[in-house]
């Protein structure tokens, strides 16, 4: 049995997909660093949008991508995949399938909870749209294919778990939680005041859990979006440009 973990492969630096969007090119490029130093194997994927890709083009390519699996192997992919469109990933997880691995999704962020924050009732009117809207429907039944979970947290177990009933399904038993994530960088600051508040990466706009903290509390967002400026009004927020990890020449300041 072997281990691999798939790599997105981009035209942009560090060839990842999602390096340029808020934080979550970094978050997938250390994994897959830990995951090398764990012994995994790395299963390169070019990113492209190809929606009406003949059947027999698809199938090929995903044969001359995952060929070298065996029985039992264990890819682990993180989500969410890039644009592929829900077609192209679902032949893949079946694809892996045919030759007997064993798929886990590394997931910490999911496209339909941005879209739909909170979960209509079991007996909301609103139930039915919900469900049928593509976002939802796709996603879910993809995660629904996999033979195990990771996830960031307790908290976002219970509530994928909540989820699934709604779409009548059940959570997989194969699921854990990997806690604090890891953060590699190449630049040094120097040592860091109190007073300076918490550094958040990422659009504030798309956290509304940070509105639910005190007002008072200083908060750093770096990649700061123009519908973030409303929401940081009357708030001890500043906000800022997004900061590439990578670069040796940025110098954070606040």
């Amino acid at each position: 049995m072997a281990n691999y973990i798939l790599h997105f492969t981009t035209n942009s630096e560090p060839s990842y997909s999602f390096w340029d969007l808020g934080a979550a090119g970094k978050f997938h490029l250390d994994r897959e660093f830990a995951a090398n130093q764990l012994g995994f194997l790395r299963i390169d994927s070019y990113s492209y949008i190809w929606l009406d890709e003949p059947a027999d083009v698809l199938n090929a390519r995903l044969d001359g991508l995952l060929g070298g699996l065996q029985r039992n192997d264990c890819l682990i992919v993180q989500w969410p995949f890039p644009a592929y469109g829900i077609r192209w990933i679902n032949a893949f997880i079946d694809r892996v399938h045919m030759f007997g691995a064993k798929l886990i999704i590394l997931a910490d962020d999911l496209g339909s909870w941005k879209i739909h924050a909170d979960f209509p009732s079991a007996m909301s009117p609103k139930l039915n749209d919900y469900l049928a809207d593509p976002p939802v429907a796709e996603e879910v039944g993809c995660l629904n294919k996999a033979d195990g979970l990771i996830l960031h947290s307790e908290a976002m177990r219970e509530h994928l778990a909540k989820q699934l009933l709604l779409v009548g399904k059940k959570l997989i038993d194969n699921v854990t939680c990997y806690g604090p994530g890891m953060y590699r960088v190449k630049y040094f600051q120097s040592p860091r005041e109190f007073d300076r508040g918490v550094d958040y990466a990422g659009s504030l706009f798309k956290a509304p859990f940070l509105q639910h903290l005190p007002a008072d509390l200083k908060l750093n967002i770096y990649g700061a979006n123009a519908e973030d400026q409303k929401l940081a009004e009357n708030r001890a927020i500043q906000l800022h440009q997004r900061v590439d990890p990578l670069d040796c020449n940025n110098k954070v300041t606040t």
